[in-house]
């Protein structure tokens, strides 16, 4: 009985203390342009508590976008088989292969505090009927969803970003 007491006195001390600092954004504005599921995502998880899309007068900003980048053989790729598409009314699917890049932003007063970039190279066939559909797929959602969890984890250890948690914690107290 007395190994369990002190094993409870020198266990708790320590659990209050991880609990009462754990990292949390403080409130900031969320500039979401990738789709619904990542704000779901973001509300899983406690360190973006105070992330909203309609908080007003705070100078930080969370934002989340999404780039589809070009290559150089997907544009070829795409022009052959957009060709062959039109000359066959459709028959033929239109191959695309395009970097699918997502891009992760903290700023503060309009400047970039810190960012973390993601690419994944994709390859589709589309129909030359529903060419113009840029909604996307359930793998890059998933995949979407992978690197935000990886993006938070590397935030909570991100200097700068902690750095200016502080600070805002100094300025304004417990939010």
């Amino acid at each position: 009985m007395k190994a369990l007491l002190y094993f409870l006195l020198l266990l708790l001390p320590f659990s209050a203390y991880s609990a009462s600092n754990s990292v949390v954004l403080p409130p900031a504005n969320l500039i979401n342009v990738i789709d619904d599921f990542v704000v779901d995502a973001l509300n899983k998880d406690s360190f973006y508590q105070h992330l909203d899309k309609g908080v007003p007068g705070t100078p930080i900003r969370f934002v989340t976008y999404v780039e589809r980048v070009q290559t150089s053989g997907g544009f070829a790729a795409e022009t052959t088989s957009g060709l062959l598409a039109a000359s066959t009314l459709g028959l033929v699917p239109i191959l695309r292969n395009k970097d699918f890049k997502v891009v992760f932003r903290v700023l503060a007063n309009g400047k970039i505090i810190t960012e973390y970039e993601y690419v994944k190279n994709v390859t589709d066939a589309t129909s030359l009927y529903t060419f113009q559909n840029t909604e996307l797929s359930d793998d890059l959602k998933i995949w979407v969803v992978d690197v935000l969890n990886q993006t938070t984890q590397k935030l909570k250890r991100d200097k700068v970003l902690l750095d200016l948690i502080a600070e805002y914690k100094y300025y304004y107290g417990d939010y």
